[in-house]
């Protein structure tokens, strides 16, 4: 389906910008369609949501550090 639900996990991939509030509804929309059995809780997209730039990127930051940990038990 043409700009369903993929559409709107490739506006969440990495972190979604939320200042005061303008994207509330869109997330809760995905919380209902997550409620409702369209999409299951793992598939929801809620990498990083924050009101600013530094809550993104410390929400990046920790994400990578999880990311390297995992790698370096994979290589162990």
């Amino acid at each position: 389906m043409k700009g369903g639900y993929g559409t709107l996990e490739e506006l969440l991939e990495v972190g979604l910008l939320n200042v005061d509030g303008y994207y509330n509804s869109l997330l809760s929309f995905i919380d209902e369609v997550v409620e409702e059995d369209f999409i299951s809780p793992s598939a929801r997209p809620y990498h990083c949501i924050s009101s600013n730039c530094q809550g993104i990127d410390e929400e990046i930051g920790g994400m990578r550090e999880l990311l390297q940990k995992r790698a370096g038990k994979l290589n162990n």
